[in-house]
C-alpha cells in the first residue's frame, strides 16, 4: 500500500523528461486497479470492490483491455463479498466488452470469475452469466 501511495504521489506530480518509455501506461485508473487487486488478493474483496469502482471511474475509454481486465477481477471482488446480483451484472458488462480483444491475462481473469460464480451458482443470474461465459471462452480459444 506504501508502494501505491507513492505511485499515486508520483503520477500527481505529472510526466518529467527522464521517465522511462514503458511509463506512459502508468495513470490515476491503473493505480486505483492496482490498489484493488493487492485488496482482493489480501482476501478483502469489499474493499477490492470499491476501489474498482473508482479505477473504472477515471480509466480511459480507450483503455478498453484494461476496463474489462479490472472489471472481471470487479465482479470476483464482489462475488467474493457476497453480492452475487452485482457481480452477475458487472460479468455480463465484461463479456459483452471483450469482444474483439485478445489477452491472456484478460482470458486468466475471466475463468477466474466463472469459477468464482460456480461457487455461488444456485442463483439464477449467474447461471446464465456461467453459460454465456464458458461459450465466449470456447469461442476464444478456438480463435
Amino acid at each position: 500500500m506504501a508502494a501505491l501511495e507513492e505511485a499515486t504521489a508520483l503520477c500527481d506530480q505529472g510526466r518529467g523528461q527522464d521517465d522511462p518509455h514503458w511509463l506512459y501506461c502508468m495513470n490515476p485508473g491503473e493505480i486505483l486497479g492496482q490498489r484493488a487487486s493487492c485488496f482482493l488478493e489480501l482476501g478483502r474483496p469489499a474493499e477490492a470492490s470499491d476501489a474498482f469502482t473508482a479505477a473504472r471511474g477515471v480509466l480511459s475509454q480507450d483503455e478498453t483491455r484494461t476496463c474489462a481486465q479490472f472489471l472481471s477481477r470487479a465482479a470476483t471482488a464482489q462475488m467474493r463479498a457476497g453480492d452475487a446480483d452485482a457481480g452477475a451484472a458487472t460479468g455480463h458488462e465484461v463479456l459483452t466488452l471483450v469482444n474483439g480483444i485478445q489477452s491472456a491475462r484478460l482470458d486468466d481473469h475471466l475463468r477466474t470469475m466463472l469459477s468464482e460464480d460456480r461457487q455461488l451458482s444456485g442463483a439464477k443470474p449467474l447461471r446464465s452469466l456461467i453459460e454465456r461465459g464458458d461459450l465466449l471462452l470456447k469461442e476464444r480459444a478456438a480463435a
